[in-house]
């Protein structure tokens, strides 16, 4: 009876002893199963922090006040707007000094009639419209400074925006896979000492540490990634590359719904892409109305002066004199030169309407591929809140274990 009873007991020690092992061994196998429900939950619902942490709006209003290179457009915008006032003005009229008619032999203004000083002024009336005109293209190259500014403030937002993401999308990969190592580490460690007293085989010790070694390689890896990252943030706003962050914020758990008709209007009434086709449009289009009074004589008008001496003889007695110019500008050469300005900017407005139409088309096929992508990631994000994490209740993790690995794969 007693050696049955030994027997018995050395069986069934053994049966718990394969049954430990088979655990053991499932536990390996399953390790990116389990994991992956976990790596999902990180992702989808982080949970807040209570430390002091990264606010995008913050990031955003400080872009726009201090980037160097949005201030520098800024100042060729600024002074943009300082040319329609000098092309509005007319033109500077110019002083005249002569001595006039002095004899070579005898100079001076009492030995001849008509020896005289003159001093004179004479003004450049450019033809009626022509000012108007100029100052108009003037204003419509400040619009088009104007919009560029607006287009460089977009792509600033822009690009801070998904920088920030992007670290975010780093801070939390680099800690999943710092999660991961502390359970490859737990683990790797029970099955060298089950190794060590002959409770493992050789393969299981060699698969652990080749997991092991491969997950501190990602860890490397996110690290490398997430100062990457904080660097390309720091630029996005116009900071020093190496200043410190801290962690950024979780984005909202629930996906935004998206209107296609309501963003098309939107575009195509607010694009800062389209508002600067546009003002390129307009610019040229005052450019060749300008360039048609080209061809309109401008107006000289002077006025002169003469200082004279007194001459024997002269009937004058030296009088002084006084006189007036008028003066045309005469196009003789508007074949080559103000015909040719304006074929010129015909051609440059067709080119900046033709600008315009490539550029409707462009952001109208973009947003229908941003809009289709945000609609797949929100149904994924549905799919994960649905299906994958309630897997988080070990319960659940027990009886469907298999349901979960499946799902895992397809998703993966």
């Amino acid at each position: 009876m007693e050696d049955g009873r030994g027997r018995g007991a050395k069986a069934s020690a053994k049966r718990r002893r394969t049954i430990v092992d088979i655990r053991s061994n499932r536990v390996l196998v399953c390790v990116p199963y389990v994991c992956a429900p976990l790596i999902i939950c990180l992702c989808v619902a982080a949970p807040g922090s209570a430390q002091r942490t990264l606010e995008l709006d913050a990031l955003v209003v400080e872009a726009l006040q201090n980037h160097p290179e949005l201030k520098r457009v800024r100042e060729g915008a600024s002074a943009a707007h300082e040319v329609p006032s000098q092309a509005r003005s007319l033109p500077d009229p110019r002083f005249l000094f002569g001595a006039e008619n002095f004899l070579v032999e005898n100079p001076g203004l009492d030995t001849a009639a008509m020896t005289g000083l003159v001093l004179g002024i004479l003004q450049p009336f450019p033809f009626p419209g022509k000012l108007p005109k100029r100052r108009d293209v003037a204003e419509a190259q400040a619009t088009v400074s104007d919009r560029e500014v607006g287009l460089l403030e977009a792509l600033i937002v822009e690009r801070v925006r998904r920088a920030y993401w992007q670290l975010h999308f780093a801070e939390r990969a680099l800690q999943i896979t710092e999660l991961n190592v502390e359970v490859i580490d737990t683990l790797t460690n029970v099955v060298h000492a089950r190794f060590a007293v002959g409770q493992a085989a050789q393969q299981d010790a060699l698969q652990a540490q080749v997991a092991h070694s491969r997950l501190r390689a990602d860890l490397q890896e996110r690290e490398q990634a997430t100062r990457s990252a904080r660097r390309a943030l720091n630029s996005a706003v116009g900071r020093s590359p190496d200043d410190r962050l801290p962690p950024t914020e979780a984005p909202e758990q629930s996906p935004r719904a998206v209107n296609r008709m309501q963003l098309a209007k939107t575009v195509l009434s607010e694009s800062p892409y389209l508002e600067l086709a546009r003002s390129k449009v307009d610019l040229q289009d005052r450019g060749v109305r300008e360039a048609t009074y080209d061809r309109s004589p401008d107006l000289l008008i002077g006025a002169s002066y003469r200082f004279r001496g007194a001459v024997p003889g002269d009937l004058t007695q030296g009088t002084d004199m006084f006189s007036v110019t008028f003066g045309l500008t005469l196009p003789i050469f508007a074949g080559s030169k103000q015909k040719a300005r304006i074929r010129e900017l015909q051609y440059r407005l067709a080119e900046a309407r033709a600008l315009e139409d490539s550029v409707v088309l462009e952001i109208t096929t973009r947003l229908e591929r941003l809009i289709d992508t945000v609609e797949r990631l929100n149904a994924e994000i549905a799919l994960y809140q649905r299906e994958l994490l309630p897997c988080r209740s070990s319960k659940r993790f027990g009886q469907e274990g298999a349901f979960v690995r499946r799902r895992f794969m397809v998703l993966a």
